[in-house]
């Protein structure tokens, strides 16, 4: 049966139930436009809302501590179940879905990309072989796209990466073919990891240096989640290779100095004029975060030195004085969750400096803070202590990625060494709420629905 690119829309929808097969006893209209050419499937992956938009960070954001929703917001907030399973994702709750959640969920969204790859894929594999560049494009694109949905989701679903215990840990189900009704369970940790690594290896070989827009991934957006992949296994040498390698083909870092004041979005809408861009990806405001409860952490805001220019780029105050946080290089009410340069360098600088190559460290954190603090307040790091050097990009990590969904996934990794373990706490009324380091809620459930029609472990939560 031929597939119409409105039933690959519908299959995707199938995969959300993880089994079951009636939606495949729908008939596609025979007037709709079958996808055949590998022009027809880069028009699928360059459907930016299908592909770029509503990433896989949602729980993540909801579950930081980039910001906080005061009592009142919160006893009053809705009780419909795209809405509830916020409210109880915001308190770290055991249980935060009820059961019937639809595309909301992180897990259907990475999910249905997957399943939309995987079809795009096996599409691909039969065109014509004309056009090998163009047709490198759209399986790069495809593999970077699978692997970037695996890696996030293992953010959020699987507990944080140890090599010691990876071959053991629960991963996530490795859906590799568009056959929906295939019984996949959870493979392991270091299994989900190394198809991660597989897609990226295999997609940076056949995608260019430089794509035709942001919206498409390069060589460099490629090399830039190894980098975080490998951030979060901790090995450090290859954090250091693959964030060089982005490096040289892009350095720019956007002085903010030069930035102009606007009352709104500190940043032109879809990054225009940012130089630091390397892939634009991003994420639709949730409830939980949106004006009406959002308040920029207290501490977060305190950590900016006189002088800091990041206070007020990211941070604009409204007429109920709430701390609202405006900064997104999307330039609007979306959450960037892509990959910059700004990262790059702070990865790198982690790198060098747990493997003591202080100067370099110091170089690049350097280089950093010259284009984020006025010229007047600027005082360039030095020190020879490798704890001292450390703490400072850690410091520079937190006030430089705010609100990108990167601040879960440092929790997690960093939580593992006493010295950066964070307890995190929230207060509803008399009640206090704790999120503490290593907990087994770092890994949040499997939805209800997945898990009753997938047959998939339920990650432990007590």
């Amino acid at each position: 049966m031929k597939i119409t690119i409105p039933f690959i829309i519908l299959a995707l929808s199938g995969l959300l139930l993880s089994c079951g097969d009636k939606f495949l006893d729908v008939k596609p209209d025979i007037h709709q436009r079958v996808p055949v050419s590998v022009e027809d499937f880069q028009a699928l992956l360059d459907n930016t809302v299908t592909m770029n938009q509503s990433s896989c960070h949602a729980l993540g954001i909801i579950g930081s501590d980039d910001y906080f929703v005061k009592e009142a917001a919160y006893q009053a907030f809705p009780v419909d179940l795209e809405s509830l399973y916020q409210k109880n994702a915001y308190l770290w709750a055991a249980k935060i879905y009820s059961g019937g959640e639809t595309t909301t969920i992180d897990w259907n969204i990475g999910f249905l990309r997957i399943l939309s790859t995987n079809l795009i894929l096996e599409g691909l594999q039969k065109t014509d072989p004309v056009n090998t560049d163009k047709k490198n494009v759209a399986v790069g694109s495809a593999l970077f796209h699978r692997a970037l949905n695996y890696y996030s989701l293992a953010q959020l679903y699987c507990v944080v990466y140890n090599a010691k215990t990876a071959e053991n840990d629960m991963g996530l189900p490795l859906r590799l073919s568009s056959d929906v009704t295939l019984n996949v369970k959870r493979s392991t940790l270091k299994q989900t990891y190394e198809q991660i690594t597989s897609d990226l290896v295999q997609a940076e070989r056949i995608l260019p240096e430089r794509p035709l827009n942001i919206f498409r991934p390069g060589k460099a957006a490629a090399y830039s989640l190894l980098s975080r992949l490998y951030l979060q296994k901790g090995d450090y040498e290859k954090v250091i290779e693959y964030t060089t390698k982005v490096l040289t083909i892009n350095r720019s870092l956007n002085d903010f100095n030069k930035l102009v004041s606007t009352p709104n979005y500190s940043f032109q809408v879809n990054g225009v004029g940012n130089s630091e861009l390397i892939f634009m990806n991003s994420m639709a405001n949730l409830f939980i975060t949106n004006v009406s409860y959002f308040n920029a952490d207290e501490s977060l805001l305190n950590s900016y030195e006189p002088g800091d220019l990041r206070r007020q780029v990211y941070f604009k105050s409204n007429t109920n004085g709430q701390q609202l946080f405006m900064g997104s290089y999307t330039g609007n009410n979306l959450y960037f969750t892509g990959f910059a340069t700004d990262e790059l360098y702070l990865a790198r600088a982690e790198g060098y400096a747990r493997t003591g190559r202080l100067t370099e460290a110091l170089s690049d954190i350097n280089y950093l803070r010259q284009n984020r603090y006025t010229k007047t307040a600027l005082t360039d790091l030095s020190s020879s202590d490798k704890d001292q050097v450390l703490d400072w990009i850690i410091n520079e990590r937190r006030k430089e990625m705010v609100m990108r969904g990167t601040r879960w996934e440092d929790l997690r990794r960093l939580n593992k060494e006493p010295r950066y373990a964070t307890t995190l706490q929230r207060k509803i009324g008399s009640v206090d709420y704790y999120l503490r380091p290593n907990s087994n809620r770092y890994a949040w459930p499997i939805p209800v629905d997945a898990v009753e029609r997938g047959g998939y472990e339920q990650n432990m939560r007590d």
